[in-house]
């Protein structure tokens, strides 16, 4: 049997996911959409997550606890065009780049190196860190402004992924 490398499904491919060891530079665009998620099908093997209804939620009914969640768009290049993807995470990511603003960054304006190491199962670490190399010009701002930008509230499913270590398609 011969199968195809990296076959998209479902709109997955607007998604960013690195491996282990990954890094990629970009920039983040946009505000991020924060919203809370369950993990059901635990009783059955099936783990899977699903986005909590709030008020009429029947998995909070059930006392099933809801986990903060947030997308943002972040903007890279790839194949020598610049492309959003939605990068997923939970609080901790999301209180790093919070301090991040708070501390003068502008994140919209500011390339940033976005990394992933996993230690074990369930010990992984993002890391978020200014490029104190790249910068954003007027130029570069202006062509960012004209990238689309994902549906944050209303994304596609996300079984694909997107994952670089190699910095040399990276204009940054």
């Amino acid at each position: 049997m011969k199968f195809k490398d990296n076959v998209a499904t479902g709109g997955g491919e607007n998604y960013l996911k690195l491996k282990s060891g990954d890094s990629i530079k970009g920039i983040f665009r946009g505000d991020p959409h924060d919203y809370y998620m369950h993990w059901v099908g635990e009783e059955e093997g099936q783990r899977t997550s699903v986005e909590c209804a709030a008020g009429n939620c029947i998995h909070c009914a059930k006392g099933n606890k809801k986990k903060f969640r947030f997308r943002v768009n972040f903007v890279l290049k790839e194949n020598g065009k610049y492309v959003a993807r939605i990068f997923e995470q939970g609080p901790r990511l999301y209180n790093n780049l919070r301090e991040l603003a708070k501390a003068g960054y502008d994140l919209e304006k500011t390339v940033v190196v976005l990394g992933r190491q996993v230690s074990g199962f369930n010990d992984t670490t993002y890391t978020v860190l200014p490029d104190p190399i790249s910068k954003v010009d007027k130029t570069l701002d202006m062509e960012l402004q004209l990238i689309k930008l994902n549906d944050l509230a209303n994304p596609v499913d996300d079984s694909g992924s997107v994952s670089s270590t190699d910095d040399s398609d990276v204009p940054f």
